[in-house]
Order: structure tokens, then C-alpha cells, then sequence
């Protein structure tokens, strides 16, 4: 973790007298010769979060029974900004170490387990999730968006029943059929990017908006 605090004037003529295009491995050495410097030793709670294996990881060890950060204790918790959705209803599901937002349904049958559900995330019957980021939606669909998804045999927003998605990251607004299974049965651990996913880190990523037919396998 780096965070770097410079006088506004000494940083302009640092940087109009150098080449240094990084600042830990170039402008702070040249910087430390020529200016006093300080540092802070900062031995709390953070996380590299600069690929998508770690960025997975980060957000899935939240979900434990003593996650290392915890946003509600200590002198300064953390709390999401305030969307003023209705709470989540959750129908006869099953749900382990998992954090749920605000406005989602979760359908009967449904299995949770060790996954971050975003805001607005609509779950259908008898789907599975594990070891997941689903990011959830930005609007909920009203019955006329439904009906239209059903002339133009377009999924709905959210995960259809008897899906089955694990170790993935979903990006807000999917649309994931009914019967789809997200598993990455074959190990593939980084892929070329399809016009429905890519793999990094072995981790499914489902891009925003994204539209995955009913049945479909990856």
C-alpha cells in the first residue's frame, strides 16, 4: 500500500526535472537524495487488489465468521451510501457466510454460500451460488420490461432458477438464464475474452449487461 503526500510546488518541480515514470520504484528514490522525506509504517488491514484473482479473493474473505476487515466495529466503520431500497426477501432459501444488500429476492431453494450478493439481485428458484461476487442490478425490471423479455425470449435480469454459478464475478445488470452453469469444470485458469465471459485467475468474469442464454455451460 502506498498513499504519497507531496507540497504541490516541490512535486511539479520533481516531476518537470525527472523521467520517472513510477513513483515507488523511481520518483521517491531520486526524491529521498534531493528532499526531506517521512514515512508511516502502516501495519493495519489492506489488500492489493489489482487483478482479478485478488480483487475475488478481497471480496469473498469479507464473508467469513471473523473476516480480517470488519466494516461495522472499530472506531471508524464503513458503511454503504443509503439507497433507500426495500429490504431483501428472502423465500425458503438457504444462505452460509454470505453478505446480501438492500432490494434483493432470493427465490425458494435457493443455496448461498460464501458470496457478496449485490443491490437489487433477483435469484430464482433452486439456484446455486457459491464463492461469487454478484453485483446486482441498477433498476428492477416492471412488468412490462418482463413481458417484453418473454416476446423477445430474452432472459430477465438476475440469475434464472436451477442456475448454478461458482467461484465468478458478475457485473451489475446481467442476465443470466434459467439451467445456465457457470463452473470452469475444466480448470482453465486464464482465457480469451467471449462475447459472454473471460477467465482470470481460474475466476469467471461476467461482464456488465451481459446476456447468457438458458443452458448455457462454461
Amino acid at each position: 500500500m502506498g498513499i504519497y503526500v507531496f507540497n504541490t510546488k516541490t512535486l511539479v518541480d520533481l516531476l518537470a526535472s525527472s523521467t520517472a515514470t513510477d513513483f515507488g520504484h523511481e520518483l521517491l528514490p531520486q526524491t529521498i537524495a534531493r528532499q526531506r522525506v517521512q514515512a508511516h509504517l502502516f501495519d493495519g488491514y489492506w489488500e492489493d487488489i489489482g487483478t482479478v484473482g485478488a480483487f475475488h479473493r478481497a471480496n469473498i474473505d469479507l464473508t467469513v465468521d471473523k473476516p480480517a476487515f470488519d466494516f461495522m466495529r472499530g472506531e471508524m466503520p464503513i458503511f454503504t451510501r443509503p439507497r433507500y431500497l426495500a429490504s431483501s426477501r428472502v423465500l425458503g432459501a438457504t444462505i452460509k457466510n454470505s453478505l446480501i444488500c438492500d432490494g434483493c429476492v432470493i427465490g425458494r431453494g435457493a443455496v448461498i454460500e460464501n458470496s457478496v450478493i449485490g443491490v437489487r439481485s433477483i435469484i430464482g428458484e433452486n439456484a446455486t451460488i457459491r464463492d461469487t461476487y454478484l453485483m446486482g442490478s441498477d433498476y428492477y425490471e416492471q412488468p412490462d420490461d418482463l413481458a417484453e423479455n418473454q416476446r423477445v425470449g430474452r432472459p430477465n435480469l438476475g440469475v434464472g432458477a436451477d442456475s448454478v454459478i461458482e467461484r465468478a464475478i458478475v457485473d451489475k445488470t446481467a442476465r443470466i438464464g434459467r439451467g445456465v452453469r457457470i463452473v470452469n469444470e475444466t480448470g482453465v485458469v486464464d482465457s480469451e475474452e467471449a462475447p459472454t465471459h473471460l477467465i482470470r485467475d481460474g475466476v469467471v468474469v461476467v461482464p456488465r449487461q451481459s446476456i447468457l442464454r438458458e443452458g448455457l455451460t462454461i
